[in-house]
């Protein structure tokens, strides 16, 4: 759910970066009659099971994948360790480049890929370390400290190169949420914008 606000409390896009993002989703045929310009900051989220095809673009018909249809936005990947290793290996050329090219036999193309990549993991296989209400069920005999550190069998399937290419890499612990309990703290990504760096 935070994920999802994220492109809400990034800066609009420019006219260069509505323009760069309209085009990539016309070619997938991704803009219908009533919006025909791209006015806001996409959020892709591909299920665990993509392929590298789906990721980076493909078919017999070179044509853009997540990483291209998140461009000038966010691509989530959430359940970070489902994602097959080949498929996270996969996008570092577009993370360092900005772009990726996809050759096929029909010709060679180069689509645009600049994103802010977010993912997310729970901090072991059942979810529960660290909760103060639930006991960890896990056999793993270390917790895990942050998600790219690699130190388990949990974390080590994500891990790859991504500690070097993480930014911004936190922990946060169960959140306990009651409905209608009118918590004052809360800020609509407006304010959130407003608010000085």
């Amino acid at each position: 759910m935070i994920a999802k606000r994220i492109p809400s409390i990034l800066p609009p896009l420019t006219l260069r970066e509505a323009i760069e993002t309209t085009k990539v989703h016309s070619i997938c045929g991704l803009l219908n009659g009533q919006y025909r310009f791209v006015t806001s900051r996409p959020f892709r989220s591909p299920h665990h099971t993509i392929s590298d095809a789906g990721l980076l673009g493909g078919t017999g018909q070179p044509t853009p994948g997540e990483v291209s249809l998140a461009h000038n936005g966010v691509l989530f990947l959430d359940e970070l360790p489902e994602f097959h290793r080949s498929t996270l290996e996969v996008m570092r050329q577009p993370l360092e480049d900005g772009k990726v090219t996809i050759s096929r036999a029909a010709g060679s193309l180069t689509f645009p890929s600049e994103f802010m990549l977010v993912a997310a993991m729970n901090p072991c296989p059942c979810g529960h370390y660290g909760d103060l209400r639930r006991e960890c069920r896990c056999a793993l005999p270390e917790p895990i400290v942050g998600a790219f550190d690699g130190s388990n069998r949990h974390s080590r399937r994500s891990a790859g190169d991504g500690a070097q290419r993480s930014d911004r890499n936190f922990s946060r612990g169960a959140i306990c949420f009651h409905p209608g309990t009118g918590n004052s703290c809360s800020l609509c990504s407006t304010q959130t914008i407003q608010r000085p760096e």
